[in-house]
């Protein structure tokens, strides 16, 4: 009988540490490679990727503005400028779309980290503190922010504090802050994920992510016609996450060369999907096929950009992504995201109740200049708060990460 191979453990992990790997879970370290459960390998990836950073700062960027609503179509006017605000307005209502591409995002990025810290020491301690180190500091200083000089209801913000706002209909208490839901499913998904990673084989993770793709639109029709559908709940949002995961394991899988038929078939899917399907109602969300297969769509499509994005580094149609501009924004999106709902309620409440009747007219009167103003107000304050935050607050907090490796 063949003899199995050995794969001997680095010093510093020994049978006795209380968090060292059992033995079929430590990496070779001649050939960098990791054996997980079941003799399964996976190779880390550890190649920075810019067009990611873009991608998210065009995400929050279409939350932004989304959010910046102006009713042009109720002001008479037949001027081309007003023309092309409406159709600007109407696009800018897809502006959840970005929140779905976070969810893919976060989905890759996190579970890719997850892989690549597969059977070193403190797997889960590591993981739990960098998540806190990252996420914690400006979320809770916005929440303090909100309930002291916002004066938001202490209920919401209570639930806010354990990642409950996405639940907060359940408590019949009203979301007064709209971004803090898509961090609590971030959160409920992170809760187990990491458990799932560490004790499945990539193989079955694959499969499981899989069926969280099939399953979630099928339980988003059932609770749909049933009058139970609830767009933040968590278990009707982790597919886009599911979808990013999928793409890590295979990254770091002897299949990573299939990605780019991944990227170029979930592309192909979801604008096919999106064109042949707005007839029926597919791209909205409103009617039972939209809700079922809307949110499938643009996680796809966002799952197949990254996986051109990485199968063709250094492409020329990606180089928009790699921007300065852009990827500056999407370093600082996670601050934006928070505090530009809060800018846009200041902004709005000094306009009403500090400036006069006179500029409220002026509003009402001459509706575009003053909606180029709220946006340049609103996207001013935010990139500085962002800036700020990153030089001063979370970048001197997210070096600390370097500790929990």
């Amino acid at each position: 009988m063949a003899r199995p191979p050995v794969t001997i453990a680095p010093r510093h992990m020994t049978a006795a540490h209380p968090d060292a790997p059992s033995k079929d879970l430590i990496p070779t370290t001649a050939s960098k490679l990791l054996q997980v459960t079941g003799g399964e390998i996976i190779r880390p990836y550890r190649r920075h990727i810019p067009e990611l950073d873009g991608i998210r700062g065009i995400a929050v960027a279409v939350v932004v503005f989304s959010h910046i609503y102006f009713d042009f179509e109720s002001v008479p006017s037949d001027g081309i400028v007003h023309r092309l605000l409406i159709v600007w307005v109407r696009m800018t209502k897809l502006g959840w779309i970005g929140v779905d591409v976070f969810f893919v995002l976060s989905g890759f990025l996190i579970s890719g980290v997850l892989l690549d810290s597969f059977g070193r020491p403190h797997f889960y301690r590591n993981f739990y503190m960098r998540r806190v180190l990252r996420i914690f500091p400006l979320y809770y200083l916005v929440l303090l922010i909100s309930l002291f000089w916002y004066q938001f209801p202490w209920k919401f913000v209570g639930l806010s504090s354990v990642f409950l706002a996405n639940m907060s209909r359940y408590f019949q208490v009203t979301m007064v802050f709209a971004p803090l839901w898509s961090l609590s499913v971030e959160e409920h998904f992170y809760l187990f994920w990491p458990w799932l990673v560490r004790y499945l084989r990539p193989r079955l993770l694959v499969f499981l992510c899989g069926f969280v793709v099939i399953a979630e639109p099928l339980l988003r029709v059932y609770a749909f016609r049933h009058g139970t559908f609830n767009e933040y709940a968590s278990w009707f949002r982790f597919d886009g996450m599911a979808m990013g995961a999928v793409i890590a394991v295979v990254l770091r899988s002897r299949f990573a060369s299939y990605l780019k038929f991944c990227g170029i078939t979930l592309l192909s899917v979801s604008l096919i999907g999106a064109v042949l399907g707005s007839r029926v109602g597919l791209t909205t969300r409103t009617s039972a096929v939209g809700v079922t297969m809307v949110y499938s769509l643009v996680s796809a499509l966002t799952a197949g950009i990254i996986a051109l994005v990485i199968s063709y580094p250094h492409s020329t149609w990606a180089a928009p992504l790699r921007g300065r501009k852009l990827r500056f924004l999407g370093d600082i999106s996670f601050c934006v995201y928070l505090v530009h709902w809060l800018i846009l309620d200041a902004w709005r409440f000094i306009v009403l109740h500090y400036s006069g009747r006179q500029t409220y007219l002026l509003a009402a009167e001459h509706p575009i200049p003053f909606y180029l103003l709220e946006c340049a107000v609103v996207w001013c304050v935010s990139l500085l708060s962002g800036f700020c935050s990153m030089k001063y607050f979370e970048g001197p907090i997210r070096n600390l990460r370097v500790n929990y490796r």
